[in-house]
Parts: C-alpha cells; sequence; structure tokens
C-alpha cells in the first residue's frame, strides 16, 4: 500500500513524458523541404537538383524533399510562409526572407550571376542595336536576370521606339525554347542555365552577357534546430571536398559554394524596388 502513490507518480510521469518523446521522434523523422526558385520547368529543375538532394539527404541523415511553385510570385509566397526549410532562391529574393526574420543567407554560388543575351548561330544579328523591335524571349518579368537584361539593353539604347518586343516564358530554359524553335529573334537566360545548352552542342551563340549579379542564395530557416542549420551549410560549403560532392557538383555543372559575405546580396534590393 506505501508503493501506491509512487507507483501513480510514475504512470503520471511517462503520460507526460512518452508523448513528448514521441513528438521528438517525429520531429526527427520529418522530412526536410528545400524549395527551388522556379527558373527552369518543374520537371527540369527537380531534376537537375536531384544529385544535390540525394548529396544531402546522406550527409544530414534526414529525408530531404524537393519542391518548387508554378510562378515566382507563389514560390515567394511559400517563401514568405515558411513553407520551406531550405530554399535556394535569387539575391533579390533573398533580401525578402532575410528582412522577415524567418531565414539566413549563409551560403551563395562559387559564381555570381549574369544574364545571357542569346542569339540562334545561324543568325545575321551581330550588335545589340540590331536587337531594335525585335522579338526578345524573357524568363518571367520579376526574375533578376529579365530585369538586369532589359536594363541592360536600355543603356545600349534600346528602349523609345528602338525597344524589343519582349515575350515574357514560363522559365530560363523556355526562353531558350522559344529562341531554338525559331519563334524569337534572341533570348535572355541566366548564364548557368545558357552553360548547360552548350555542353548539349545547341545551336546557339552569345551576343553579350551583362555586368554581374549577386548570386544565387541558399537559405535556411531560422528556427531550424542549430544542428541542422550548421550540418547544412558544412555541406555545402565542403561538398567539393568530398568524392559524393564532386560527383553531384558535376553532374549539375557546378564548381562548388561558399560561405556568404556580410550584406553578400545588398546590391540587389534596387531589383525589389523596380519588381514593385
Amino acid at each position: 500500500m506505501h508503493n501506491k502513490p509512487h507507483r501513480m507518480s510514475l504512470v503520471l510521469l511517462l503520460a507526460i513524458i512518452f508523448p513528448m518523446l514521441c513528438q521528438a521522434e517525429t520531429e526527427q523523422h520529418k522530412p526536410l523541404i528545400f524549395g527551388f526558385l522556379p527558373s527552369r520547368s518543374i520537371v527540369t529543375l527537380l531534376e537537375h537538383y536531384q544529385p544535390l538532394r540525394e548529396y544531402l539527404n546522406h550527409e544530414l541523415g534526414q529525408n530531404v524533399v524537393s519542391e518548387s511553385a508554378p510562378t515566382y510570385s507563389e514560390f515567394v509566397k511559400n517563401t514568405a510562409n515558411r513553407r520551406y526549410d531550405f530554399v535556394l532562391t535569387a539575391p533579390h529574393f533573398a533580401l525578402l526572407a532575410i528582412d522577415s526574420g524567418k531565414y539566413q543567407a549563409p551560403v551563395t554560388y562559387t559564381n555570381t550571376l549574369k544574364a545571357d543575351i542569346l542569339i540562334s548561330d545561324k543568325s545575321n544579328i551581330s550588335d545589340l542595336k540590331q536587337l531594335a523591335g525585335k522579338k526578345i524571349a524573357i524568363p518571367p518579368d520579376k526574375a533578376i536576370i529579365s530585369i538586369a537584361a532589359r536594363h541592360y539593353l536600355q543603356k545600349h539604347g534600346l528602349s523609345g521606339k528602338k525597344s524589343p518586343f519582349y515575350i515574357v516564358t514560363n522559365s530560363h530554359n523556355a526562353s531558350i525554347h522559344a529562341l531554338l524553335a525559331g519563334q524569337v529573334d534572341a533570348a535572355v537566360a541566366s548564364f548557368n542555365v545558357t552553360r548547360q545548352f552548350t555542353l548539349q552542342n545547341a545551336p546557339l551563340k552569345k551576343l553579350a552577357t551583362t555586368p554581374t549579379l549577386p548570386g544565387m542564395a541558399f537559405l535556411v530557416a531560422s528556427d531550424l534546430p542549430e544542428k541542422t542549420r550548421q550540418s547544412f551549410i558544412k555541406s555545402l560549403v565542403g561538398m567539393n571536398q568530398t568524392k559524393h560532392g564532386s560527383q553531384a557538383l558535376k553532374k549539375m555543372g557546378y564548381p562548388g559554394y561558399r560561405h556568404s559575405r556580410k550584406n553578400e546580396f545588398e546590391s540587389a534590393r534596387s531589383f525589389l524596388q523596380i519588381n514593385n
């Protein structure tokens, strides 16, 4: 009889602790969602970054699920709502996430961004001025590459009556496909996407390239466990120093990633103002 209060206390203690242990176990095995800016068609995008997802699965010891969104606006909204644990996004969109306090941007690409202005390898166009009144395929208007390319062409006198006719596509690769299909006279795309097409010997050539922009940003949700956040950062920055990581980078065609510097993406803030 004297042991009964102790037994009841033990039962109550287990009733409290067991749900907490179950919750901790569930959180540990909950998939981590990696959101990718829809700079390409969804299927092409997720296929392209599959080596990165598999690498992170291995390094983090957790299931990483890739996601994107149909449009840039929806992707930015999802990021603002903290749908993703990790995010790969453009530098101007990264600023929105940083400003919200929901994300940090500790990693970026080794290479910065540039917008390529492309033409068919059979095109007679040899100078930017010849694009006056021509059809140019560009990624969505909110894309930093599209904004930078328009600004660049305007600086070269292609504005007003001499402005090209811009045809907005759903993605960077859609712009290039429009050029390859003969639907437009030129196309704008990130040099990262251009590289993928040139590696496949696509019949196109660069007419011009814009000045460099801040690189793409890897975001990490601020409310993730510190161990998970640090593992993610360490895995990316050290990716080219491991066999598995080097193989993944080679498949994607990237030299690697590095720690971002303080205020790395601030120079992209003006592109947000243009967007608005």
